[in-house]
């Protein structure tokens, strides 16, 4: 099925300039990129969201002895792009495409070619409406055994689901544990402070008599509380307080709409209580975390956390971040790869463009609220030789429930949970 696969892109890059590959992950996206570069020829030049995405690409021209092509391809990164104003080239493949922004895509306008390749596993509907293609196909209903394949005037969607490639015996079904964590109502092991006035004195209490001094204002005219709390009752305040400033921003958005009143603080102010709840959500997880990881410590595998903060307390080695230079990533990568580790910690890098070589297990520690992100993360896992096991945690009665119903909608009789 892959050489008819790639017998198909072949064919459709014949018919059209602009061609999309919504391939899911571990199906070939940047093998099928390279053949119609091979068959066409010419200078291309080839976007990349990280720096580290290159040496995916490097390794794949080498693992299909294609090392004759680099003389023609030119990288850049996304970042980069204003730089490639005037530039030209016979074709332009735009690797990880749900990374394309509109301002990048000014810049995109001003590089002459004759092809446009986007590649993705994850094109969001609202990209692809921006490309008159919105509304083409459907991710959860469709025929198996059937290429998907969309023509809107000049431009065509050929898209691969992960339910098919399980179909056709290319990607190994992944079995997917969700393990449903309660938040504890009973210790008061946490604290939140609030106040009112400047210079007040410090009262020490518990959460469940907050009302005594905020409700007394003739009273405790100026506070400044610390009040011992329950997990339940500390993630409750911090949906409360994210609840509050999202109202607050949309609320004065929508009053300054027609003039320039700067409300930009509002919106960073409400993201933070957003982030200060996702990242208790990840406290709260931790020590489930480690207690578990014991259990495939003998598996290869990769976690991915949210945070560094979280990552640097599960584990001392192996941690991939940001915060690290491009060649310590790149290092820890290849030795994940060659067998020299068993285990990579991964925040904000791996979901992606990198191939990472028979991960037995996953572990999600944080989902996020789009589709996308569970797909990448998942998508990980499906390259192993045998059945690969993907590890969900998440916190029941939290915004977590709402991202496991999104992050499941393409894994319905995949997964199972499990109380902890």
């Amino acid at each position: 099925m892959r050489n008819n696969v790639t017998s198909e892109v072949i064919s459709l890059i014949d018919k059209t300039d602009f061609l999309i590959l919504e391939f899911c992950t571990g199906f070939g996206k940047t093998y099928n990129a390279l053949k119609i570069i091979e068959k066409l020829g010419g200078k291309w030049m080839i976007a990349l969201a990280e720096v580290l995405h290159k040496d995916n690409w490097i390794d794949e021209i080498e693992k299909h002895d294609m090392s004759h092509l680099l003389k023609d391809i030119h990288f850049i990164q996304y970042a980069s792009l204003h730089k490639e104003k005037g530039s030209e080239y016979y074709g332009v493949i735009y690797d990880e495409a749900h990374h394309l922004s509109e301002y990048r895509l000014e810049s995109d306008k001003l590089i002459d070619r004759v092809k446009t390749i986007y590649l993705s596993a994850t094109l969001e509907d609202s990209r692809l409406s921006n490309l008159g293609l919105n509304n083409s196909r459907n991710r959860l209903s469709y025929d198996l055994d059937k290429f998907n394949i969309n023509r809107f005037n000049n431009k065509i969607l050929f898209s691969i689901f992960l339910k098919q490639a399980i179909h056709w015996g290319i990607i190994i079904k992944p079995r997917i544990l969700l393990y449903k964590i309660r938040l504890d109502e009973t210790k008061l092991v946490h604290t939140v402070e609030m106040f009112r006035g400047k210079r007040a004195p410090l009262i020490e209490d518990d959460y469940s008599n907050r009302w005594k001094y905020l409700s007394n204002s003739r009273k405790y005219p100026n506070y400044r509380l610390r009040l011992k709390c329950t997990e339940k009752e500390k993630y409750e305040y911090l949906e409360d307080q994210f609840k509050y400033w999202q109202k607050k921003y949309f609320s004065a958005k929508e009053k300054h709409k027609n003039d320039n009143t700067d409300i930009g603080y509002l919106e960073a102010f409400y993201l933070r209580k957003g982030l200060d709840r996702k990242n208790f959500l990840e406290e709260v997880k931790v020590p489930h975390i480690k207690k578990f990881l014991p259990t495939i410590k003998d598996k290869r595998f990769i976690c991915f956390g949210g945070s560094i903060n979280t990552i640097k307390q599960l584990s001392t080695i192996n941690l991939v971040h940001s915060k690290n230079k491009d060649k310590q990533n790149t290092k820890l990568i290849k030795q994940f790869n060659n067998g020299a580790s068993n285990s990579l910690f991964a925040v904000n890098k791996l979901q992606e463009g990198i191939n990472l070589d028979n991960i037995e297990e996953g572990i999600i520690v944080q989902l996020q609220s789009g589709l996308r992100y569970s797909s990448q993360v998942i998508g990980r896992i499906l390259r192993a030789k045998k059945e690969p096991t993907q590890h969900i945690f998440y916190v029941t009665d939290s915004r977590d429930v709402d991202y496991v119903k999104t992050a499941m909608e393409g894994f319905m009789d995949m997964y199972k949970i499990i109380e902890l």
